[in-house]
Protein backbone atom coordinates (compact mmCIF):
# COMPACT_ATOMS: atom_id res chain seq x y z
CA UNK A 1 0.00 0.00 0.00
CA UNK A 2 1.52 3.39 -1.05
CA UNK A 3 2.13 6.05 1.74
CA UNK A 4 0.14 8.88 0.57
CA UNK A 5 3.02 11.31 0.29
CA UNK A 6 4.31 9.35 -2.39
CA UNK A 7 1.96 10.24 -4.48
CA UNK A 8 0.79 13.53 -3.33
CA UNK A 9 3.98 15.20 -3.47
CA UNK A 10 2.72 18.51 -2.31
CA UNK A 11 2.09 20.06 1.08
CA UNK A 12 -1.28 22.17 0.65
CA UNK A 13 -1.35 25.70 0.91
CA UNK A 14 -2.54 29.22 0.15
CA UNK A 15 -1.54 28.47 -3.72
CA UNK A 16 -1.46 25.07 -4.82
CA UNK A 17 -4.97 23.51 -4.08
CA UNK A 18 -5.44 22.51 -7.72
CA UNK A 19 -2.47 20.18 -7.50
CA UNK A 20 -2.82 18.89 -4.53
CA UNK A 21 -6.25 17.88 -5.17
CA UNK A 22 -5.53 16.11 -8.58
CA UNK A 23 -2.86 14.02 -6.52
CA UNK A 24 -5.50 13.80 -3.58
CA UNK A 25 -8.00 12.73 -5.92
CA UNK A 26 -5.42 9.97 -7.82
CA UNK A 27 -4.46 9.06 -4.24
CA UNK A 28 -7.53 8.54 -2.84
CA UNK A 29 -9.02 6.27 -6.00
CA UNK A 30 -6.04 3.67 -6.14
CA UNK A 31 -7.13 3.09 -2.53
CA UNK A 32 -10.81 2.94 -3.84
CA UNK A 33 -11.63 5.67 -1.09
CA UNK A 34 -12.89 8.12 -3.24
CA UNK A 35 -16.41 7.25 -1.98
CA UNK A 36 -16.09 8.21 1.64
CA UNK A 37 -14.76 11.65 0.65
CA UNK A 38 -17.65 12.39 -1.56
CA UNK A 39 -20.50 10.94 0.79
CA UNK A 40 -21.15 7.99 -1.23
CA UNK A 41 -20.40 5.71 1.65
CA UNK A 42 -21.99 7.22 4.99
CA UNK A 43 -21.35 6.34 8.26
CA UNK A 44 -23.39 2.95 9.17
CA UNK A 45 -25.72 2.65 11.84
CA UNK A 46 -23.95 1.09 15.11
CA UNK A 47 -26.81 -1.51 15.48
CA UNK A 48 -28.49 -3.55 12.72
CA UNK A 49 -31.78 -4.59 14.01
CA UNK A 50 -33.04 -8.31 12.96
CA UNK A 51 -36.33 -9.44 12.08
CA UNK A 52 -37.13 -11.37 15.33
CA UNK A 53 -36.02 -7.71 16.80
CA UNK A 54 -32.70 -8.35 18.25
CA UNK A 55 -30.18 -6.21 18.10
CA UNK A 56 -26.57 -7.14 16.26
CA UNK A 57 -23.29 -4.56 16.53
CA UNK A 58 -23.04 -3.44 13.08
CA UNK A 59 -19.12 -4.84 11.79
CA UNK A 60 -19.47 -2.20 8.82
CA UNK A 61 -19.34 0.54 11.33
CA UNK A 62 -15.89 -0.88 12.52
CA UNK A 63 -14.28 -0.61 8.89
CA UNK A 64 -15.99 2.35 7.85
CA UNK A 65 -14.40 4.25 10.63
CA UNK A 66 -11.06 2.52 10.36
CA UNK A 67 -11.04 4.00 6.89
CA UNK A 68 -12.34 7.30 7.61
CA UNK A 69 -9.87 7.80 10.32
CA UNK A 70 -6.78 6.26 7.69
CA UNK A 71 -8.18 9.10 4.96
CA UNK A 72 -8.42 12.06 7.75
CA UNK A 73 -5.08 11.39 8.79
CA UNK A 74 -3.72 11.42 5.11
CA UNK A 75 -5.37 14.26 4.84
CA UNK A 76 -3.65 16.25 7.46
CA UNK A 77 -0.39 14.40 5.94
CA UNK A 78 -0.18 16.66 3.30
CA UNK A 79 -1.42 20.13 4.82
CA UNK A 80 1.03 22.83 6.29
CA UNK A 81 0.59 23.26 9.92
CA UNK A 82 -1.61 26.05 9.90
CA UNK A 83 -3.88 24.43 7.77
CA UNK A 84 -3.51 21.30 9.99
CA UNK A 85 -4.90 23.65 12.95
CA UNK A 86 -8.17 24.78 10.90
CA UNK A 87 -8.85 21.25 9.93
CA UNK A 88 -7.91 18.42 12.75
CA UNK A 89 -11.32 18.11 14.40
CA UNK A 90 -13.57 17.73 11.23
CA UNK A 91 -14.25 14.02 10.61
CA UNK A 92 -16.10 12.14 8.47
CA UNK A 93 -13.92 12.12 5.94
CA UNK A 94 -16.46 13.71 4.10
CA UNK A 95 -17.27 16.53 6.20
CA UNK A 96 -13.02 17.54 6.14
CA UNK A 97 -13.21 17.21 2.35
CA UNK A 98 -15.96 19.30 1.73
CA UNK A 99 -14.80 22.04 4.55
CA UNK A 100 -11.42 22.51 2.25
CA UNK A 101 -13.26 22.41 -0.93
CA UNK A 102 -15.13 24.95 0.03
CA UNK A 103 -12.28 27.28 1.76
CA UNK A 104 -10.02 26.36 -1.38
CA UNK A 105 -12.74 27.72 -4.27
CA UNK A 106 -13.49 31.02 -2.41
CA UNK A 107 -9.57 31.39 -2.44
CA UNK A 108 -8.67 29.97 -5.99
CA UNK A 109 -11.65 32.69 -7.18
CA UNK A 110 -10.40 35.81 -5.33
CA UNK A 111 -6.65 34.54 -5.66
CA UNK A 112 -7.34 34.44 -10.10
CA UNK A 113 -9.43 38.16 -9.65
CA UNK A 114 -6.28 39.43 -8.13
CA UNK A 115 -3.97 37.56 -10.65
CA UNK A 116 -6.24 39.15 -13.73
CA UNK A 117 -6.39 42.71 -12.46
CA UNK A 118 -2.52 42.09 -12.96
CA UNK A 119 -1.50 41.00 -15.63
CA UNK A 120 -4.45 43.74 -16.69
CA UNK A 121 -2.18 46.51 -15.04
CA UNK A 122 1.12 44.85 -16.24
CA UNK A 123 2.92 47.85 -18.27
CA UNK A 124 6.47 48.33 -19.62
CA UNK A 125 8.02 51.38 -18.18
CA UNK A 126 11.83 51.14 -17.02
CA UNK A 127 12.43 47.40 -16.27
CA UNK A 128 13.54 46.38 -19.34
CA UNK A 129 11.43 44.27 -21.60
CA UNK A 130 13.05 40.80 -20.21
CA UNK A 131 12.32 41.64 -16.81
CA UNK A 132 8.25 42.88 -18.11
CA UNK A 133 7.90 39.69 -20.03
CA UNK A 134 8.90 37.50 -16.73
CA UNK A 135 6.58 39.13 -14.82
CA UNK A 136 3.65 38.69 -17.47
CA UNK A 137 4.67 34.93 -17.49
CA UNK A 138 5.13 34.62 -14.16
CA UNK A 139 1.53 35.55 -13.24
CA UNK A 140 0.49 33.38 -15.75
CA UNK A 141 2.15 30.50 -14.46
CA UNK A 142 0.57 31.59 -11.00
CA UNK A 143 -2.65 31.32 -13.00
CA UNK A 144 -2.08 27.70 -14.00
CA UNK A 145 -0.94 26.46 -10.78
CA UNK A 146 -4.61 27.29 -9.32
CA UNK A 147 -6.27 25.83 -12.30
CA UNK A 148 -6.84 28.83 -14.48
CA UNK A 149 -4.26 28.58 -17.97
CA UNK A 150 -4.20 31.31 -19.75
CA UNK A 151 -4.45 30.15 -23.72
CA UNK A 152 -0.96 31.39 -25.17
CA UNK A 153 -2.90 33.76 -27.73
CA UNK A 154 -4.60 35.83 -24.19
CA UNK A 155 -1.42 35.99 -22.91
CA UNK A 156 -0.01 37.79 -26.15
CA UNK A 157 -2.69 40.17 -25.78
CA UNK A 158 -1.90 40.92 -22.23
CA UNK A 159 1.68 41.11 -23.48
CA UNK A 160 1.01 43.93 -26.24
CA UNK A 161 -1.43 45.93 -24.07
CA UNK A 162 1.14 46.59 -21.56
CA UNK A 163 3.88 48.23 -24.38
CA UNK A 164 4.24 52.03 -24.47
CA UNK A 165 3.65 54.17 -27.74
CA UNK A 166 7.29 53.69 -29.41
CA UNK A 167 6.14 49.81 -30.02
CA UNK A 168 2.72 50.80 -31.50
CA UNK A 169 3.99 49.99 -34.65
CA UNK A 170 4.69 46.08 -33.72
CA UNK A 171 1.81 45.54 -32.04
CA UNK A 172 -0.28 46.43 -34.88
CA UNK A 173 1.66 44.02 -37.11
CA UNK A 174 1.54 41.50 -34.27
CA UNK A 175 -2.02 41.83 -33.93
CA UNK A 176 -2.86 40.26 -37.12
CA UNK A 177 -0.66 37.49 -36.35
CA UNK A 178 -1.78 36.63 -32.33
CA UNK A 179 -3.46 33.06 -33.33
CA UNK A 180 -0.23 32.27 -34.95
CA UNK A 181 2.54 33.08 -32.72
CA UNK A 182 3.62 31.12 -29.56
CA UNK A 183 4.85 33.53 -26.46
CA UNK A 184 8.19 32.60 -27.15
CA UNK A 185 8.48 33.87 -30.89
CA UNK A 186 6.37 37.29 -29.60
CA UNK A 187 9.24 36.96 -26.90
CA UNK A 188 12.21 36.87 -29.44
CA UNK A 189 10.31 39.77 -31.22
CA UNK A 190 9.64 42.05 -28.62
CA UNK A 191 13.42 41.80 -27.15
CA UNK A 192 14.81 42.35 -31.03
CA UNK A 193 12.78 45.36 -31.48
CA UNK A 194 13.88 46.64 -27.97
CA UNK A 195 17.32 46.60 -28.71
CA UNK A 196 16.62 48.16 -32.06
CA UNK A 197 14.84 51.06 -30.13
CA UNK A 198 18.73 51.56 -28.12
Amino acid sequence: MPHVTSIVTVILDADNYPIWLSLMISFLSSMSQMPYVDGSIRQPAAEIILANGLRLPNLKLSTWTRINHSIWGNLLATMSWGLMLEFYDILPAYDIWSAIRRRFLQNTLARELELRDRLLSLCLTNQGMASYLRDLKNIGDQLAIIGKLVPQSEMILYVLRGLPSSYESLVTTLSYSVADETFDQIRAYLLNYEQRLC
